[in-house]
């Protein structure tokens, strides 16, 4: 990944999206991770989401910007959601800000499912 590049996979796991951007979040990099999201809301697929932001290297205003419509704009399809994993960088901007009181972050994958699945 050249530069101020991401990359967004995704895979089915464990009944849910888990999604992993790596790279940086940033200015330049916003329009990538948004034209996942428009995808996925406009596909209405309802199948919770989880965030790993494990390989996320770096983040900006616009990047912490672009996580909380994220969950805004899950939470307002009705899609389930919630963040894992967040790398030493981005756990300390998230608390720096406030918001890792205020967003769904679980320290793994499989802490967070019960939070975004139906009990089966």
């Amino acid at each position: 990944m050249p530069g101020n590049a991401i990359a967004v996979t995704v895979a089915e796991e464990h009944g849910v999206l888990v999604v992993r951007p790596a790279g940086g979040l940033v200015w330049e990099t916003v329009a990538d991770w948004r034209s996942w999201l428009d995808g996925h809301v406009a596909g209405d697929s309802g199948v919770p989401v989880l965030v790993d932001l494990s390989a996320l290297t770096f983040l900006d205003s616009a990047g912490i910007s672009s996580l909380l419509s994220t969950s805004e704009r899950l939470r307002q399809a009705g899609v389930p959601m919630a963040f894992t994993q967040p790398a030493p960088l981005v756990r300390q901007w998230l608390r720096i800000t406030g918001l890792y009181a205020h967003l769904p972050i679980f320290d793994t994958v499989e802490a967070a499912l019960p939070a975004v699945r139906p009990p089966q």
